[in-house]
């Protein structure tokens, strides 16, 4: 007998563990998010270079995801905001070519469109980084009920299936 008919059952309720592990990292990495502040953030004032409303972010799976980015004369980098609904035409009214805004992001290494927590023009908020916290909070509890879902999947799967339980 093989080692893998042997093991089937640990091994499969292994593995729909493993993908409730997954669940729970990417529900810590909501959390995380959504507890950021302001202040540990990093942030720039500068005059808009590029605005484009219509753009595709495309995720490690191909899902196109439509986003609203912009550069300013300080950076040559491209940040963009994301939103569930992906409406935008409240950013395409407030922000327009050679206005001066303040934006706060946090600064990764190697990444194409960094995403815009909170923007500013002329002292009031254009975008508010609730609404950041909120997208990042209903991520965080999916992942979260997914993880709890699948542990629950692999407990019933490997009671169901294990001779140990059966009468």
């Amino acid at each position: 007998m093989s080692f893998f008919k042997k093991y089937n059952l640990e091994l499969n309720s292994f593995f729909i563990l493993l993908t409730s592990i997954i669940y729970f990292l990417l529900a810590y990495n909501g959390c995380k998010n959504q507890n950021t502040e302001l202040y540990t953030l990093s942030h720039e004032i500068g005059e808009v270079t590029y605005v484009n409303a219509n753009a595709y972010m495309i995720s490690s799976r191909g899902n196109k995801s439509k986003i609203f980015s912009f550069k300013t004369n300080i950076s040559k980098q491209k940040f963009s905001v994301r939103r569930r609904n992906e409406d935008y035409a409240d950013l395409v009214r407030k922000i327009k070519l050679g206005e001066t805004i303040e934006f706060y992001f946090k600064a990764e290494e190697n990444q194409i469109d960094i995403e815009v927590h909170q923007i500013e023009k002329g002292g009031k908020v254009i975008l508010s980084q609730s609404e950041f916290k909120e997208k990042h909070s209903f991520y965080m509890w999916i992942a979260l009920i997914a993880g709890i879902g699948t542990v629950i999947f692999a407990t019933y799967y490997y009671i169901l299936n294990s001779e140990k339980f059966k009468l």
